[in-house]
């Protein structure tokens, strides 16, 4: 029997660390808990995003689909060749822009979904041509049209595989952050906090359950921050040579930029040394296994590069695909005009850069007190002295959450890469940072900061996804409370059937979103523009174009009807320092076609019928006209605050202000009416008032009334008396008045005088 070796006094004290710094079962299974939180939130965020809706995830999903369709790597298109494949219907090539990429990610996709039938992948590339074609970016957050009759199996099983398997590396990325920030700090309830607050940013939730590299390139980085920390805690222990190696050779396969954590595992290897926890032969035995799983593991696809395009990183390749000459312009500007997108995208945003999805305001704003809370937990432990970690500890921290951003600092002068969720690899140091200034400014109780972030994430499926992309719903019949419409597209199938009721009142700004029934197709796919009309005028005050449901209506089964919630520009977004008036505003519907070409609509007699419905009360907040006072009450309804008559020529010229006091009798109609010196009737002008009729009044509300009465042409001179008064259509009743000069239930106004 052989005699076992004797301890070294650095071996017993890693011995001990290990012990220390091991966590409990009590905290494993707490971590397992967060896991599967997390598992929920992220599945969750994915079923409420439509196939493609993630940010690039299509191209993502096109690169492994290439691999496993062909067995070889894509070459990096140039722009003339994605135009000459989508000019040839080519909708795969054409959509196939991240062959810049390294390959590993996309190589285990491709292994995964190898089995799968993928033949229909051609079908759900159908680009959302209001967006790229017209150029209508409003209330077109989908990059993608989705047919209402998709099923989940072919392609989209294939996508699903590669959805669940960021997933799954985004779990790993959890753990990973786990294991770290217990071995940064000691402790095992900033560790958990760590984990959950990461768990809990919705950005991270919605990308890690898309088809992305970048769930990969988190993972690797994170594993090599936790290295780190094994390293500085326990030396080098057995394999961790190899592992090492392998990590950072399989982040140069998968994104080159997280390379930059390599400083990270510099900086540990260096501590070590000072610290005499591992020898110089050690640290050049590391740095060597590295060197060689580079080359053997990841030069091949560096000399590629070179061959193919005449440098390791394809640089001018890349930025003459994806360079700042074909940024979105209203959403780039460099580093400093799009911190702001940085910042809102790290922590929430969705879809596409064309017309991302943002969460609500106070939400960036309570991620903003997060950070100002950690910076004073921090401020008040440096003060105390009661500082939560190690100098070297601390820095390890600090290079793995800044140098990601250096990356992004770099890139982003020549890309347009200002995306914080290219930020994630550093979140091994960014959260347990920020986890350790709450520490130091509520101890304990720090992760309950994380519930804004968590509550957000819980929230972001239904309050945020769901209401950006709008899905069709196949119903049995039109509702009982929806207003019903037979109004047909002339030449096609496509019907309205009806629509939902709009509130009553709507106000400056809002968006109210629009729910009609629809049946039937068109071969022609015309999209859908809704357009607000003022109460007067006819004019434009806002106006969207969509396809409704985000589907092709073409597309739309025969037989079926669907549901669509149409979104709403927000009213008076053309003419923010326009005063229309209280009154009436409708929605105007039109169905286009390529080159805005309005399509003709049709009732069930085939006549020409425009589609204008009532969309809500618009209460204006400006003083009414200056007309002479007056005084008169019909009936506890409606009231006279003033009146002004002036005649030219054949015409009289009435303005009056009217206050709504309660609800009226629907068929409500004003009348003027004009009598001569001896009180014989001479002519009248009845109706609504204009933009505004009874049937929609709301009480306590003002508006001006502006009419013309056409005066008969042989209108013998004197003087006249106008009188104005309300009847019901449906009796012919006048309202009872109160005034100061009544005649037959009429208030007396004023007079005019005819001269020869």
């Amino acid at each position: 029997m052989s005699a076992s070796r004797p301890k070294t006094p650095s071996s017993r004290i890693a011995e001990g660390a290990f012990a220390r710094y091991q966590p409990s079962n009590r905290a494993t299974f707490a971590a397992l808990g967060v896991l599967a939180l997390f598992v929920i939130l992220a599945l969750s965020s994915a079923v409420a995003t439509p196939l493609f809706e993630a940010s690039d995830e299509a191209a993502h999903f096109l690169y492994a689909h290439s691999l496993a369709e062909t067995g070889a790597l894509p070459v990096i298109p140039t722009r003339a060749d994605l135009n000459a494949a989508a000019a040839a219907g080519d909708v795969v090539a054409q959509w196939s822009v991240e062959s810049h990429q390294p390959p590993l990610y996309y190589a285990l996709a491709a292994v995964l979904i190898a089995s799968t039938d993928r033949s229909d992948i051609a079908s759900l590339l159908r680009s959302n041509d209001l967006v790229f074609t017209w150029g209508l970016r409003a209330g077109n957050h989908n990059q993608w049209l989705h047919a209402p009759d998709i099923t989940p199996d072919k392609a989209v099983r294939a996508v699903w595989i590669v959805r669940l398997f960021s997933l799954a590396l985004a779990c790993g990325t959890l753990w990973c952050i786990y294991r770290a920030a217990h071995l940064a700090t000691g402790s095992a309830a900033a560790a958990l906090a760590s984990m959950l607050t990461t768990a809990s940013i919705p950005t991270f939730a919605a990308i890690s359950t898309s088809a992305n590299n970048d769930s990969l390139v988190t993972l690797l980085s994170a594993a090599a921050v936790w290295w780190t920390f094994r390293l500085l805690r326990f030396g080098l222990r057995r394999y961790d040579w190899a592992l090492i190696a392998l990590i950072l050779s399989a982040i140069a396969l998968t994104k080159f930029t997280g390379l930059a954590v390599g400083v990270v595992v510099v900086a540990g290897l260096g501590a070590a040394l000072r610290r005499g926890t591992i020898t110089w032969s050690q640290a050049g035995i590391v740095i060597a296994a590295v060197g060689g799983a580079l080359a053997l593991n990841a030069g091949w696809w560096y000399l590629r590069n070179v061959q193919l395009y005449g440098d390791p990183l394809a640089l001018d390749a890349t930025a003459a695909l994806w360079g700042r000459a074909f940024a979105v312009e209203s959403e780039s500007g460099g580093l400093i005009a799009e911190a702001p997108r940085i910042w809102q995208s790290f922590w929430l945003m969705i879809g596409h850069l064309h017309q991302p999805v943002w969460g609500p305001a106070w939400f960036y704003a309570a991620s903003l007190a997060l950070i100002g809370s950690s910076a004073l937990g921090w401020l008040l432990s440096i003060r105390r002295r009661t500082g939560h970690v190690s100098v070297m500890t601390g820095i390890v921290l600090l290079l793995a959450a800044a140098l990601p951003f250096a990356m992004l600092v770099i890139g982003t002068g020549s890309v347009d890469i200002s995306y914080g969720r290219l930020l994630f690899p550093g979140l091994t140091g960014m959260i347990p940072l920020l986890v350790l200034g709450w520490r130091g400014l509520l101890g304990r109780y720090a992760v309950l900061l994380a519930l804004p972030l968590l509550m957000m994430t819980a929230l972001m499926p239904y309050t945020v996804i769901r209401p950006a992309y709008p899905r069709l719903e196949a119903v049995d019949t039109v509702p009982p409370g929806a207003i019903p419409l037979d109004i047909t597209v002339q030449g096609g199938g496509l019907t309205l059937l009806g629509y939902e009721p709009l509130p009553r009142t709507v106000a400056r700004g809002d968006t109210p979103p629009l729910i009609l029934y629809l049946t039937g197709s068109d071969a022609r796919n015309p999209a859908l523009t809704a357009a607000w009309i003022s109460p007067r005028g006819a004019q434009n005050l806002g106006q969207i174009t969509v396809y409704p449901g985000m589907a092709p209506t073409d597309a739309f089964a025969s037989g079926v009807i669907y549901r669509a919630r149409v979104p709403t520009a927000p009213l008076l977004s053309t003419c923010e320092s326009c005063d229309i008036g209280t009154g009436l505003l409708r929605l105007e519907l039109k169905w286009q076609t390529d080159g805005m070409t309005t399509l003709t609509t049709v009732d069930a007699n085939g006549a020409a019928h425009p589609l204008l419905i009532d969309a809500g009360v618009y209460v204006s907040t400006a003083p009414p006209p200056a007309v002479m006072p007056a005084s008169a009450r019909f009936g506890g309804v409606v009231s006279l605050d003033g009146a002004q008559i002036q005649q030219t020529g054949g015409t009289l010229a009435v303005s009056l202000v009217w206050r709504i006091e309660s609800a009226p009798p629907p068929d409500l109609t004003a009348t003027i009416q004009l009598f001569d010196a001896a009180g014989a009737f001479v002519t009248n002008a009845d109706g609504d008032i204009d933009g505004y009729p009874a049937r929609v009044w709301i009480p306590d509300t003002t508006v001006a009334d502006r009419r013309a009465v056409t005066l008969p042409a042989d209108l013998p001179p004197g003087q006249y008396t106008v009188a104005v008064g309300w009847y019901t259509r449906g009796d012919l009743s006048r309202l009872p008045v109160t005034a100061d000069a009544v005649r037959d239930n009429l208030a007396v106004i004023g007079t005019f005088e005819v001269t020869p």
